[in-house]
């Protein structure tokens, strides 16, 4: 049995599944030592989001709708035994609108976007 959606007729689960189709993703990293102290790194990820617009609906509550990924870091070695590291994660916001599809002509939008940052300290011994 078939629900009507704005596109046509939905299939049964559509309702009942979070619906994720196959995504395409890209990513490259690079790693520097721009001293025998300081180490670098950089990298970018693009992908595809796996949410359907038609069923975004049901795809409430997963963090898929970014479609790009920025990462930075570095390392800062004070002796050989101890170093400082540091990140950055940020992902640009993105938005999937869709079908409410209970209230026909209503819509829902997905958005998400992600900066974070960190600090951390290792020793060796």
């Amino acid at each position: 049995e078939a629900q009507v959606g704005p596109a046509g007729p939905l299939p049964r689960y559509a309702l009942v599944s979070i619906g994720w189709r196959n995504i395409l993703i890209g990513m490259i990293g690079a790693e520097y030592k721009a001293t025998p102290i300081i180490t670098v790194r950089a990298g970018v990820n693009f992908n595809q989001t796996p949410i359907q617009s038609a069923i975004a609906l049901n795809s409430g509550g997963t963090p898929s709708v970014f479609t790009q990924h920025y990462t930075g870091g570095f390392s800062l070695a004070l002796d050989e035994h101890f170093s400082i590291d540091g990140g950055f994660y940020f992902t640009p916001k993105n938005t999937v609108t869709g079908p409410f599809i209970p209230t026909p002509g209503a819509t829902i939008s997905l958005t998400d976007g992600i900066i974070s940052g960190l600090i951390g300290f290792s020793t060796s011994f």
